[in-house]
């Protein structure tokens, strides 16, 4: 396969997983009226309908993850390349989507424990826990390898997808 295609299958696995995060990410805004809905009516068919959202979001998060993690290494021994750098996890600010993520990531951290603490019965804490879970998501895609590699970013100088 040429490179160019293989690049356009990690731009489209890349995009798959972000909007499966998104989607995981955006559940939590409907458990707690699902939650409601079981408490005031019995019906449980929308508490169900989003907690299999909710697995199966997630799910096909890490599976695109995966699939692009295994696409990138492949590539990284087609040309040789030996360095190994941290996960996207553990680094922080490594371009310019990745800072605008980063500061969102501990700004609604912050913000989401403070609600907890302080009004724990408002649902914003929800709104902040779903803001927290998509960003910390996409601070460890946008400063992962498997984005340098989808980038171009990296690849030359430093061997690493």
């Amino acid at each position: 396969m040429n490179s160019k295609r293989q690049l356009k299958i990690q731009k489209v696995l890349l995009s798959l997983s972000v909007l499966f995060m998104f989607l995981f990410s955006i559940t939590f805004l409907f458990m707690k009226p699902a939650n409601t809905r079981l408490i005031n009516t019995g019906d449980q068919t929308f508490l169900n309908i989003v907690g299999a959202s909710f697995w199966a979001t997630l799910a096909l998060s890490v599976i695109t993850i995966f699939l692009m993690s295994i696409r990138c290494r492949k590539y990284k021994k087609s040309i040789g390349a030996t360095k190994k750098s941290r996960p996207g996890m553990f680094r922080f600010f490594s371009n310019m989507p990745a800072k605008i993520v980063d500061i969102l990531m501990l700004v609604s951290l912050v913000l989401l424990v403070c609600f907890i603490a302080f009004f724990s019965e408002n649902y914003l804490i929800y709104i902040f826990l779903s803001t927290t879970i998509f960003s910390f998501f996409m601070h460890c895609v946008l400063n992962g390898e498997n984005y340098r590699y989808i980038t171009n970013s990296g690849i030359e100088e430093n061997g690493v997808c």
